[in-house]
């Protein structure tokens, strides 16, 4: 039995997305992209939309058409990043748990918004900034700060940072101290915050939230939704009961 459902957790009033590598997959030529990018604070989406723009512009001089420089970019768009299906089943928990979401991400407008237009998952959020809508870049606590003030959260409420990079845990825990709300780093099992988490729960009793699976904070957020999943699968065809997570409303 996985962690998300073993464990008792404090349920979000408000959750925050990060988007490259959280919300998508990244590909391998992506991830060394960032290895690279991440010397310089500088996400690799920001370097893939530079490198996008510049070659959109060398097109241009060189007399190619416009619809190949379009196909360039949503060839480069695929390469780089993938739906990640199974973080669909959290957005659609925390929509019908009637939990607030927004997404806060280090890369440029232009790149999010083809992302969320091309995972169709834009409507779920109630607020999306990006490196254009902010002085500071994650880990500075200013956008997330913002966030908050933004949305209907009081003193008591509870704030989970969901990502995957030790920028998004380190944000949490700044916002924390510079807000009344319990600002939560949450991430999944295997990335570099869930690492961060650990190695802070341990040495300095910092509260964190790993998970094995994006199900498990779907089940966290809505304990019943195991059950659900469960009778929904006992009724389906064996071939499909990796699908079931994805069809409870």
């Amino acid at each position: 039995m996985s962690m998300g459902r073993k464990k008792s957790y404090k349920k979000p009033d408000l959750i925050v997305f990060d988007l490259d590598g959280t919300l998508t997959n990244t590909s391998d030529r992506a991830a060394r992209l960032s290895s690279i990018t991440d010397r310089w604070h500088l996400p690799a989406s920001s370097t893939t939309m530079w490198l996008m723009r510049t070659a959109n512009q060398i097109y241009k001089n060189i007399g190619i058409r416009n619809r190949f420089v379009e196909a360039a970019k949503h060839d480069v768009l695929n390469l780089l990043c993938a739906e990640k299906q199974d973080m669909f089943v959290v957005l659609q928990t925390a929509f019908a748990k009637d939990i607030s979401c927004s997404l806060l991400s280090n890369g440029p407008r232009e790149w999010g918004k083809k992302i969320l237009n091309r995972l169709q998952i834009g409507a779920y959020f109630d607020h999306t900034m990006f490196r254009e809508d902010v002085s500071q870049l994650k880990p500075a606590p200013d956008a997330l700060l913002q966030i908050l003030a933004s949305s209907a959260v009081g003193q008591d409420s509870t704030v989970w940072v969901c990502g995957d990079r030790t920028a998004d845990v380190y944000l949490a825990m700044n916002a924390n101290a510079a807000s009344i709300c319990n600002v939560i780093p949450v991430a999944i099992k295997g990335s570099k915050a869930a690492e961060t988490i650990t190695v802070l729960r341990d040495k300095f009793n910092i509260k964190g939230y790993v998970f094995d699976t994006p199900y498990d904070i779907a089940c966290a957020i809505d304990p019943d939704l195991t059950n659900r999943v469960t009778e929904v699968a006992n009724r389906m065809d064996p071939s499909q009961l990796h699908l079931a997570s994805f069809r409870i409303q």
